[in-house]
């Protein structure tokens, strides 16, 4: 990807997925670029996947380049738009940095209950 560019992706394959997102980042970590990650999985199996990945993953931390964040199940959010919700808790209002964003909101659509909330 070159420039301003954005991708939404879908997929059935996680470790494909995985291998794809954190190649990604990984270019754009190369590069200077800041990355932000954020998923609904625990943070030490997300640190422990992308390093063998080949991600310098304390590397990245210690050069603030690189951001990973567990995003809550949509579910436990009372209101609001899930997605404003996520970037708003990521970026700060001044964050004029270019920056590679691989996220996913785990959204929880199994009952009826969760069927008729409103995000």
């Amino acid at each position: 990807m070159k420039g301003d560019k954005h991708i939404i992706m879908f997929d059935e394959n996680p470790k494909y997925s995985k291998e794809i997102q954190f190649h990604f980042l990984k270019i754009g970590l190369e590069k200077g670029e800041q990355a932000i990650y954020a998923m609904p999985e625990d943070m030490e199996v997300i640190e422990k996947e992308m390093a063998e990945q080949g991600i310098n993953v304390e590397k990245y931390k210690k050069e603030n380049l690189l951001d990973i964040h567990h995003t809550a199940h949509t579910s436990q959010h009372t209101q609001g738009d899930p997605f404003d919700n996520l970037l708003r808790r990521i970026f700060s209002s001044n964050s004029a940095k270019p920056y590679r964003l691989v996220g996913m909101l785990d959204l929880d659509k199994n009952t009826k209950e969760s069927m008729k909330k409103k995000l």
